[in-house]
Parts: structure tokens; C-alpha cells; sequence
């Protein structure tokens, strides 16, 4: 779903615009972690659905699949597939939807047939496969967050009912942290500089994680590191988007990046173990390598990306440009005139 809501947006806002409105939709991500527990206490609080079998826990499944459902059915029928063929626009506002895009992407057209060389081409871009480790890497840290948590608040001495209420602060944070950061993407053009802000922020959250046995420095160290971490699988997406094109490497690109950093919580099954708890030293080690590696690798990509756009300001790419039309129209992403978001 997040990568074809990320394709969705991309069809309709500018790449500066982009990265707010993703921002926003991952951003419920963090409020979903923050209300999940208790929405899952009220369903569970509702007596046996008749129709299920016995497990009030099934409940939960049920209410919020069937709500899933609904909304998906109504978006089917209400999104229109993009701005030249939505019905509450009007004709002039169309044109400048679609136009104010295709200005931006150099040799960017408007409708392209999916063929197989638009689909690789995803696959021969740094920008998505640095994009797509650093979500892996991301999602290490988020997946151990939420397995961590639960186990470090319970060992605070709290109730159950406490326990979820002391979990939704770092939630609301880093939402609104991962909005804050987005639109500060938007307003600058600059991707990697604010994914440079963010991620040593989960750096000092694990470390104090790591470094006090103290609850309340593990619980503001959960702060920092929700803080931290939610706003940069927002970011690298955005970014990925941003540097592919015509839309059908698009579209690949944005699968490409979820699709290897969902590989995240399967990492984070195998080091955050039982026997490591309540503290998981062995887990957060793990995770503040990669925190590290994110930086690493961003600083990489900057670098790379500043240095590709100086070879197509120096005319170094424009022998493409000798192809026929239709070639040149083709290129998105690789034409001379494209420049790559850094």
C-alpha cells in the first residue's frame, strides 16, 4: 500500500511538494502505534462477535479489517487516476496540474507504455538502492522500538492500563517530529541534510538505551529514538521518487524501496531475542551500527548526487539528446536537463 500511495502523490505534487505530503501519510504510522494498544482494549472490551470463533482477540481483526475494506472501496471509487482525468477539477486547472509537472521533469511524459527497460532502469539507480538499505536499516530501528517498549515500561512498575498510556507520548512526538522534518524537506528542496539531522537523534536515543540501566533515562531515551527514526522512512522514499522517472520507474522505484525495507522487522525478529530482555543490549548494538550506517551511507549519496548534477551542467549527458524524439521523451530521470535531488 505505501508504495502505490507514494506513486499516487507523486502523480499530482511537484518533487519539493512531494515530501510534506508523504510525510503526512507515514506520519500515521506513529499515531497508529500511539492509539493501536488502546483501540485493541476497547475491541477486545466488546463482547464475542457470534459469527467469529472463540477468541475475543479475533474481534480486533474483524472491526479493523472491515473498516480497511471500506475505505479502500471508497478511494477505488472516488480518487480519480490522476489530475488530467479528475472530475473536480476544472479543464483549465487540469492542464495546469498536469503541465506544472511536466515542466519540472525534463523529457517526463505524460503517459508512457510499461516496457521492460523503464522497469530496470529502477533497478540501476544508487539513489534507490541507498534509499532502500537506509529504509531497511529504519525499520530495524522502529520494529525494535515497538518489540522493546512494552517490556521496558511493564518493568517501570506500572499497570497494564499505565503502561499503554506511557507508550503514546513518544508516538505523538515523533509524528509530529516526522511532519516538522517533511515540511522542512519541502521548503529547503534537500533531502539528505535533514536524514543528517534525524538519524543522530536515534544514535543518542540508543546509546542511552544501551549506556543506563535507569528507567527514566531508558524511557527519555525511547523519546529520542522514536523521534528519530519515524521521520526518515518518509524521507527516503520521497527521495527515491523524487530522482526516478518517467512514471513506470517511478512506480518500480517506490515498490523497490518498500519492498527491501520491509526486510527491516524480519531483522529485528532475529536480534531482539527473549533471553536479552528487558534491556536487548544485543538488539539496540545492532541497531546503532546501523543508525551509524545510515549516516554513512546518506553522506554517500549527497556526494554522489552533487557530483552527477555537475556532469549534466557540464553538458556531459548531452549525447542522449542526439536519439530521436521519442527516445529523448523517454529518458525521465536520465535526461541532461533533469536534476537530481540531493
Amino acid at each position: 500500500m505505501m508504495p502505490g500511495i507514494a506513486y499516487y502523490l507523486s502523480t499530482w505534487y511537484k518533487r519539493d511538494e512531494l515530501a510534506l505530503r508523504i510525510g503526512i501519510f507515514v506520519s500515521a504510522a506513529s499515531m497508529s502505534g500511539a492509539f493501536g494498544g488502546l483501540l485493541a482494549t476497547a475491541f477486545l472490551s466488546i463482547k464475542q462477535i457470534s459469527i467469529l470463533p472463540h477468541g475475543r482477540w479475533r474481534n480486533i481483526f474483524l472491526i479493523e479489517g472491515a473498516i480497511t475494506i471500506a475505505l479502500a472501496g471508497l478511494g477505488y471509487l472516488f480518487l480519480p487516476r490522476s489530475p488530467d482525468k479528475s472530475g473536480f477539477l476544472q479543464e483549465r486547472e487540469r492542464v495546469i496540474a498536469m503541465e506544472r509537472i511536466r515542466v519540472e521533469n525534463a523529457g517526463l511524459v505524460e503517459e508512457e507504455k510499461t516496457e521492460s527497460d523503464l522497469v530496470f532502469r529502477a533497478f540501476f539507480s544508487m539513489t534507490n538502492w541507498i534509499c532502500a538499505l537506509c529504509f531497511l536499516l529504519t525499520n530495524i530501528s522502529i520494529q525494535g522500538m515497538v518489540l522493546f517498549m512494552p517490556s521496558l515500561i511493564a518493568g517501570m512498575g506500572y499497570s497494564e492500563i499505565e503502561a499503554q498510556l506511557l507508550t503514546v507520548p513518544p508516538y505523538i512526538l515523533a509524528c509530529i517530529w516526522s511532519i516538522t522534518l517533511a515540511y522542512m524537506c519541502q521548503r529547503s528542496s534537500r533531502r539528505g541534510i535533514w536524514v543528517l539531522l534525524s538519524a543522530p537523534i536515534c544514535i543518542i536515543g540508543s546509546s542511552m538505551l544501551i549506556g543506563s540501566p535507569k528507567r527514566s533515562v531508558e524511557y527519555g531515551g525511547i523519546f529520542l529514538l522514536a523521534m528519530g527514526a519515524f521521520p526518515l522512512g518518509p524521507i527516503f522514499l520521497t527521495w527515491a521518487n523524487n530522482n526516478s522517472a518517467p512514471y513506470t520507474t517511478r512506480a518500480v522505484s517506490s515498490a523497490m524501496v518498500v519492498a527491501i525495507g520491509s526486510l527491516g522487522p524480519i531483522v529485528s525478529a532475529w536480534i531482539y531475542l527473549p533471553k536479552d530482555s528487558p534491556r536487548y543490549i544485543t538488539g539496540l548494538s545492532v541497531q546503532l551500527g546501523g543508525q551509524v550506517g545510515i549516516c554513512i551511507l546518506t553522506i554517500f549519496l549527497i556526494v554522489w548526487n552533487i557530483r552527477e548534477n555537475r556532469r549534466r551542467k557540464a553538458g556531459l549527458l548531452d549525447y542522449l539528446l542526439e536519439a530521436d524524439e521519442a527516445v529523448v521523451a523517454r529518458l525521465g530521470s536520465l535526461h541532461p536537463r533533469f536534476r537530481l535531488t540531493i
